[in-house]
């Protein structure tokens, strides 16, 4: 028998704790608990709220661990408990060495892109920005530089033309999990070979920023409907009209006929999308929200918000 502890702390790493926590009562092993980020305040009223992570390990009847920072009391209470294994999956703090050599077998973590491509916080957002069309998951060794470990398991998948960061997050999330499963036997019985990653392409996906999410018309087309997927539903793509911020949503790019139309963020259509010019044609956009009002079809919005073709958004 083992003993394993989990480091996480947003969905992102739900499936991944109760796979592994399956996985520990199947097999004789124990599940010690969680450790996840603080309560933080959230929504109207700025109550504190749990991380998911800790929501579905009290459902387990998991102890929970949520200290502010990991300090030497920390690390020393964790060389206490015995662990063999951790598995850290989106935890969202940078590990200390000391805590790193405190577990028998080490930390492995569940990455959810093809390293070395895009090492870092938004792995899932900047692989659809840069318009890959394939991703996937890693099962690594943790060690001090973010993200260079060594690579136990690979998974890949196709990304979708249309699919969002959140569309993508949802499939990566169960991909992950089962990855996860999938390596944990021969991890921990010490037979796992772990293959160093390529010193060539190395990227990285530098955590994702609210005011990044300003619509730049003057990207190609393809560029901006990438750029569109990759900030659903976080933060959310917008622009300004008269002032106004409009968020938008459905970007399709249109076909080659609107090539050669001039102006970047010109309006050319208005009706049951929004049609605007880019570097090198055309976007159109389904849905839109203004600020204070719900997102709604673009039809519905133009009904209530008056839009002129030939005006510009900035």
């Amino acid at each position: 028998m083992s003993n394993l502890i989990f480091f996480g702390t947003p969905d992102f790493a739900v499936r991944c704790l109760q796979a592994l926590h399956d996985f520990c009562a199947h097999n004789s092993h124990k599940l010690v608990g969680v450790v996840c980020q603080p309560d933080k305040p959230a929504q109207r009223g700025q109550h504190l709220m749990p991380p998911p992570v800790k929501e579905l390990a009290l459902s387990l009847n998991l102890p929970v661990w949520q200290p502010a920072k990991i300090t030497p009391e920390f690390t020393a209470w964790f060389k206490e408990q015995n662990i063999d294994l951790a598995v850290v999956v989106a935890y969202g703090k940078i590990l200390p060495q000391a805590l790193l050599d405190a577990s028998k077998l080490g930390f492995i973590n569940v990455h959810a892109s093809l390293l070395p491509r895009w090492r870092g916080a938004a792995p899932i957002q900047r692989a659809i920005e840069a318009g890959d069309t394939e991703t996937g998951v890693c099962i690594m060794n943790l060690v001090a530089e973010l993200d260079a470990g060594e690579i136990y398991e690979t998974a890949k998948i196709k990304i979708n033309p249309e699919e969002t960061s959140g569309e993508l997050f949802e499939r990566l999330s169960a991909l992950g999990s089962q990855t996860l499963v999938k390596a944990l036997p021969s991890i921990l019985n010490q037979t796992a070979v772990k293959i160093p990653q390529p010193e060539m392409g190395v990227t990285y996906a530098h955590r994702l920023k609210k005011e990044e999410a300003l619509i730049n018309w003057s990207k190609t087309t393809q560029e901006l409907v990438d750029f569109c997927r990759a900030m659903q539903p976080w933060p959310g793509c917008y622009s300004f009209y008269q002032g106004k911020k409009i968020k938008l949503f459905g970007a399709v790019p249109l076909s080659s006929c609107w090539r050669g139309v001039r102006g970047e963020g010109q309006i050319l259509e208005l009706g049951d999308s929004l049609v605007i010019t880019t570097a090198d044609g055309a976007s159109a956009f389904t849905e839109g929200q203004l600020e204070g009002k719900r997102r709604m079809p673009m039809s519905s919005l133009l009904n209530g918000f008056s839009m002129q073709v030939g005006e510009y958004l900035c």
